[in-house]
């Protein structure tokens, strides 16, 4: 330890002075320093989730978005769609978030009389208990083409807000 204490102070001024210079150096090269905030290009781009991710960014022509995963037993049962609901309240409060869109805020479109009936997939202010009713939503939601039909059964439990 003597050897290395004595080392610096014999060769201080050498020691300032490359100190100095990288310095210098570094503080030169800063200026072309770029920062990726881009996390999923340090990802594998074979990854499952990271092609979803990139699918959606394609889709919606962009990536600043946030997801929330919901996983459970059914996400089209009566606890899960409240929860669903609050948490898509909660967001939609957070300063800066712009849209939010969750099942308890889809809009869905069914044929009518005469026309078309625009509205909600699901009235959030009066979440159904039914399972009749219940099953109906599910079975629409997923009929529509625009949706990924699930593959099994357990599909059903994931959803995003």
């Amino acid at each position: 330890m003597n050897k290395f204490a004595n080392a610096i102070i014999k060769y201080q001024i050498a020691i300032i002075v490359i100190v100095v210079l990288l310095t210098l150096f570094f503080s030169y090269q800063f200026k072309y320093m770029k920062v990726n905030s881009d996390v999923i290009s340090y990802l594998r781009q074979d990854d499952p989730d990271v092609q979803l991710f990139n699918r959606i960014g394609k889709e919606y022509a962009g990536t600043s978005i946030a997801m929330v995963g919901i996983e459970a037993p059914d996400v089209f049962d009566f606890q899960t769609l409240n929860v669903i609901n609050r948490l898509t309240v909660k967001i939609k409060q957070i300063n800066g978030v712009a849209t939010v869109i969750s099942l308890t805020d889809v809009l869905g479109i069914r044929s009518a009389e005469g026309g078309l009936e625009v509205g909600r997939l699901i009235d959030k202010n009066n979440i159904p208990n039914d399972p009749a009713e219940l099953k109906r939503i599910r079975e629409y939601a997923l009929s529509k083409k625009s949706k990924r039909r699930p593959q099994n059964h357990n599909e059903f439990g994931k959803c995003g807000i």
